[in-house]
């Protein structure tokens, strides 16, 4: 049995803890190693049940046992937080003892990387099983064959510089392939960027898009070498795309169901300019939401420096809550957001039919596979409507859509029942069906009127 200081060896942080893995049958300790690190990590099998399949001494005590499987239980833990996808790099193989290192790339962050080394050994007819200590052969029984035990450490050596070497090269070719990504966004970045108002609008349609070298390009501060601070907000860019900031903030950029307008606030100058983007979410009590961002003119180009709330999303509770509330100026916030209804017909055309026939076909279309956004521009365009009516009415449009397509926790969906025309008005007769309420019928009417475009 080895008797190295096994338990020194488990100290070091988690991100530096190295995995190990099995498998049954034929299978190569590449494969061996590849399953038991995605059984860890999808939770297939406990901790315990993993050794079990390992060649963990029988000779080990309880308490060196329990402590094994505590750490393999956060390195499971750590794979599962970062969303490592994982991949074997590298193979070495001494008889019946093997190392084997694997890569791992998040998901949610292209450039959170690591590398894994795993001890496997050959048990014959049962296949490759991996060590179960992390990284090394310790607690596995060599039968006190110094030979045996030379061999053993060889390759632990070997696992800890390869270990070095492939992560190395893994960071740079996972930020040469950003860099990469970021050189194709490039040229459609900088034609937007002409302008304050065009570049906040590209940069939410890439959020929305969840396009991270073109969100990267468009905020104009990830030239030149990647420092520190740069690859934190790199972090939280990735981390907001996906939806997994702590604060949730990112929803108004990346969600698709909502409606966003930008428009440019007075005042600035050549060198920056304020921006608000007016977020219209008929799911929140109070529908229209801002976000400010200030751009600044830089190397020939505008750049965004990126609002408190989203910089800040993954922060506490209350710093989150501080940056928010240093950001808002009431009056000034709720003048934008009264401006949304006349802001989204200057910047949307109408939709129209000539008969309220294909109305109601067109609209039932936009009700199914169109968005938010095509609905609203149905609106009806009365010069005459005061701000507070034209503000009702793109509440009752919201309300009513969000109603069609969900209904608090539960699914809802509609149907055109009936088409009611007199003169230049008519309705819409739609039955709405949701899961909360299947015991009753509810209809929800669409009033048409015609204008002179239809």
């Amino acid at each position: 049995m080895k008797r190295s200081a096994w338990f020194v060896r488990l100290v070091p942080p988690i991100a530096f803890l190295l995995g190990a893995g099995f498998a049954s049958g034929a299978a190569g300790p590449g494969e061996a190693a590849l399953n038991f690190m995605m059984g860890l990590r999808d939770e297939q099998s406990t901790p315990n049940e993993l050794l079990e399949g390992s060649v963990l001494s029988r000779h080990t005590g309880a308490i060196r046992r329990s402590a094994i499987s505590q750490r393999l239980a956060l390195l499971g833990r750590y794979l599962r937080n970062n969303r490592y996808d994982l991949k074997v790099s590298s193979e070495k193989r001494d008889g019946d003892l093997a190392a084997v290192t694997i890569n791992a790339v998040s998901s949610q962050d292209p450039l959170e990387v690591d590398v894994f080394g795993l001890g496997l050994r050959d048990r014959g007819a049962d296949g490759w099983a991996v060590a179960p200590v992390p990284g090394s052969f310790d607690n596995v029984d060599l039968g006190f064959d110094h030979a045996l035990e030379q061999r053993a450490d060889a390759l632990e050596l070997w696992m800890g510089r390869e270990r070095l070497v492939r992560l190395r090269a893994l960071e740079d070719e996972v930020l040469e392939d950003l860099r990469t990504r970021m050189d194709e966004a490039e040229p459609a970045a900088l034609e937007a960027a002409v302008s304050p108002r065009q570049l906040v609008k590209a940069f939410s349609e890439a959020c929305q898009k969840g396009d991270l070298p073109a969100a990267m390009v468009l905020l104009g501060q990830f030239e030149g070498d990647l420092s520190e601070e740069k690859r934190r907000l790199q972090r939280v860019v990735s981390l907001g795309l996906q939806g997994l900031d702590s604060r949730g903030y990112w929803h108004f950029l990346t969600r698709s169901d909502v409606v966003r307008v930008v428009v440019q606030e007075e005042g600035g100058d050549d060198l920056d300019a304020e921006v608000s983007l007016l977020v219209f979410d008929p799911r929140r009590g109070r529908p229209v939401s801002l976000i400010r961002f200030v751009l600044l003119y830089v190397g020939k180009r505008w750049t965004i420096e990126l609002p408190s709330g989203l910089r800040l999303s993954n922060e506490s509770r209350e710093t989150f809550r501080r940056a928010l509330l240093r950001d808002q100026n009431y009056d000034e916030d709720d003048a934008l957001r009264n401006k949304f209804e006349e802001e989204f017909e200057a910047q949307n055309a109408p939709l129209r039919t000539a008969t309220i026939k294909a109305a109601a076909e067109e609209i039932e279309k936009v009700l199914r596979k169109g968005s938010l956004g095509d609905f609203l521009r149905f609106a009806h365009r009365n010069p005459e409507l005061s701000e507070p009516e034209r503000r009702a009415a793109y509440r009752y449009l919201g309300a009513f859509w969000n109603q069609f397509h969900q209904e608090a926790k539960a699914a809802s969906d509609g149907s055109l029942l009936d088409v009611i025309e007199h003169e230049d008005a008519g309705a819409l007769i739609f039955q709405i069906v949701s899961t909360a309420q299947d015991k009753h019928l509810e209809l929800n009417p669409l009033i048409l009127m015609r204008d002179k475009q239809g």
